[in-house]
């Protein structure tokens, strides 16, 4: 064999091996593409975030921010309370809104009665488009909130996770009492927030020591859209 004809069998073999390798290599990546979790869809309607039951407790509707969904119910408890991230307390940046929670109702219409037994307060707002992104400084430096962690959280099997904030959230007495909140009212609550659509919030309030996360994941999950079978 001469040294030319070896040479050429070399560079053959070479072309060859490459080439395999390249496929193996390309075949490997379009693999872990399909494999991928797909980014979770969500509704663009602050209706769609409030499931009917959580954990087996009954979902109200506050017929200041009725929820068409939800049975009527009355408005959140004293000691209780919702909120939206990043809005601005007289409601100047607010596009659209809707509120409720798990909480008792008296006998009497709905509309003149206050609830007792709080649970948690559940909101979905869509805000104007000047607003912040969802952020740990923007939590902080806009709704003075405190603790702010923030989390991957998966809403459904399949689907790539989520980011959520949770933190503390300090109570305003004028809004919540008038100025005058009776003795043991908490002073903050505990938050879970979540912007599924730009400008789109979503967020579970409950009271100190319990945990908002499995609320807001129950919201978020009632506002995922469904992936359309083949």
């Amino acid at each position: 064999m001469t040294l030319r004809t070896l040479l050429r069998r070399l560079l053959i073999a070479g072309v060859t091996i490459a080439s395999v390798a390249s496929a193996a290599s390309a075949a490997s990546a379009a693999s872990a593409a399909s494999a991928a979790p797909s980014k979770p869809q969500f509704a663009d309607s602050v209706q769609a975030y409030f499931p009917k039951t959580v954990a087996g407790d009954t979902v109200v509707s506050d017929p200041r921010g009725p929820v068409t969904a939800l049975p009527a119910g009355c408005m959140i408890p004293v000691d209780g309370a919702v909120g939206t991230p990043l809005a601005e307390q007289d409601g100047s940046n607010r596009v659209e809104e809707a509120f409720g929670g798990i909480w008792q109702c008296p006998p009497g219409d709905p509309a003149a009665t206050v609830g007792t037994g709080f649970v948690v307060g559940l909101d979905a707002a869509n805000l104007a488009t000047a607003v912040q992104v969802l952020s740990k400084k923007a939590l902080t430096d806009h709704d003075k909130a405190t603790n702010v962690k923030s989390r991957k959280l998966v809403v459904a099997k399949g689907r790539a996770p989520v980011t959520v904030f949770v933190y503390r959230q300090p109570i305003d007495p004028v809004l919540v009492c008038g100025g005058t909140c009776p003795a043991g009212t908490p002073t903050e609550v505990a938050m879970a927030a979540a912007e599924p659509r730009r400008h789109f919030y979503v967020a579970s309030a409950v009271l100190p020591g319990s945990d908002p996360l499995p609320f807001l994941k129950a919201q978020l999950k009632a506002g995922l859209i469904k992936a359309k079978s083949k």
